[in-house]
Formats: structure tokens, sequence, C-alpha cells
């Protein structure tokens, strides 16, 4: 599994450094490091990183060891890799799948997919929040389904932390299923207790955030000219711009995955 890590990180899907959102990370870290750095850059003095422990982890591992960001944030995708590669195999070995094939079922999801439109990508390359707590969830679900409900709340937790927003399904339907289904409620119990722990972690780095000029709320109502960019250049991610064909084909996907995890 280890070198299934190493292959698929260095040669394909591969990773990326500064060549997608990492140019607008590494501005915001920079500063936080040295606070008089960059300081006319609008990007670096007005960051976006209150509701994710992604800076406050590179920061201190860029401390702790001495190493340079790029070599910080690289060291948290290889791990978050390992553990997506990791969630798949437990995922496909609960099913009943043996071993080997479950190995080889892991090693071909992280090899990835990508929409190109959309920009949509199954193995981000980026060293990015989203990306590692994508490889931390996949983690979680496979724990989870091996019945390890405290290391699934663990991975879960950091999930959270690391894209709230990306964890939020998952963290969804482990509650869902603690309130209908009763005999679940045993195995979940540590995971939820977990996951308020986490919240409360969530919460107090938001409000100790470093370097943050400005407050930014995690739900807000998006401007006129905003909304008009976005409708031009990604009308795919309005939901009230999608075809009426379209809503009912994804209504169907829907039903047919409920029905599939009955």
């Amino acid at each position: 599994m280890a070198a299934i890590t190493w292959l698929e990180f260095q040669f394909y899907p591969g990773h990326t450094y500064l060549q997608g959102d990492t140019q607008l990370y590494l501005p915001m870290l920079e500063r936080m490091n040295a606070p008089g750095f960059l300081s006319r850059d609008l990007v670096a003095t007005h960051p976006n990183v209150a509701y994710t422990i992604y800076d406050e982890l590179t920061l201190f591992l860029h401390a702790a060891t001495h190493v340079d960001f790029a070599t910080a944030l690289k060291t948290q995708q290889i791990i978050c890799r390992a553990a997506a590669i990791l969630g798949i195999f437990f995922l496909a070995s609960s099913a009943g799948i043996g071993d080997v094939v479950a190995l080889i079922i892991a090693a071909l999801v992280n090899l990835g997919a990508m929409l190109s439109a959309p920009a949509v990508l199954l193995v981000d390359p980026e060293p990015l929040p989203r990306a590692f707590a994508f490889g931390l969830i996949l983690l979680a679900a496979g724990l989870l389904a091996r019945e390890k409900p405290l290391l699934a709340g663990l991975s879960g937790g950091m999930a959270l932390v690391y894209d709230a927003p990306l964890a939020a399904p998952f963290w969804l339907a482990v509650l869902i299923a603690f309130f209908v289904d009763r005999s679940l409620r045993r195995l979940l119990r540590p995971s939820l207790t977990i996951l308020l722990v986490f919240v409360l972690l969530l919460a107090n780095l938001a409000q100790l955030q470093p370097g943050v000029v400005e407050s930014h709320d995690l739900f807000s109502k998006v401007s006129e000219p905003f909304a008009f960019i976005q409708q031009y250049r990604t009308p795919f991610v309005w939901v009230s711009l999608w075809p009426a064909g379209e809503m009912w084909h994804y209504a169907a996907i829907v039903l047919c995955g409920l029905w599939a995890a009955a």
C-alpha cells in the first residue's frame, strides 16, 4: 500500500504545486509566518482560512521541523493520499472482496478522474484543504465499515477541521443513521463524541485565527456582480440554471443510490 501511494504521488495522477489554488494559499501562509511580509498583497492580507486547520498545521510543521512550506504541504498531501487508498481498501474488503482484489480496487479508484469544464477532480494534484479532507473522509468511511467508530471519528473530525463543507455530508449521513437506525447507535456513539470535540476545536481555531483582519461568514449572500460573473463563467454551480430534464436525471441517480445502499 505504501508503494502504491508513492507511485501514484510521484507518477500518476501525480502532484503539483503553485499551479492551482496553492497560488492563493501560499501568500496567506507567508504573511501569517511573517506579518510584515506582502503587506500590500490583497490575497495575503485577506486570508480565507478561518474555518480550517490547514494554515495552523502547515505553520506548525514549518516552525517545528524547519522545512519550507512546499515540504510541509506535500507531507500532509501524501499522508492524506495514503488515507484515501486505505479507506477504499477497507470499504472494498468490508463488502466481502478479497484483500488482493480490494487493494487493486483502491489503486484504480485513486488513479482519479477529471471533468475538465467544471474542474471536478477525484484526486486533486494540489495540496489543498479539500484534497486533504477528501482522503480523510474516505478513511473514516472505511473505518466505519470495519466497525472502528473511534478511529473513524478521529479521521472524520480531522476532515471536518480541514474542510467543513466537504466533510458535512459524511457527518450528516452518520447523524441520520444514528437517529433512524437504533441498531447502529451503539456503534456510532463514539464517533459523534469525537465530532463534538472537533466542532469545538474548529470554533476555537476560527476565533484565534492569526493574521485575519476581517471576519468571514460561513454562510453569506453573494453580491450581484459576483453572481453575474459566476453565472457567466461557471453556470453549472447554480442549481436554478440546470435544465429540468437534468434535475429528474439527478433525482433518479439519488434514488438508485439510496436503493443500492438499503
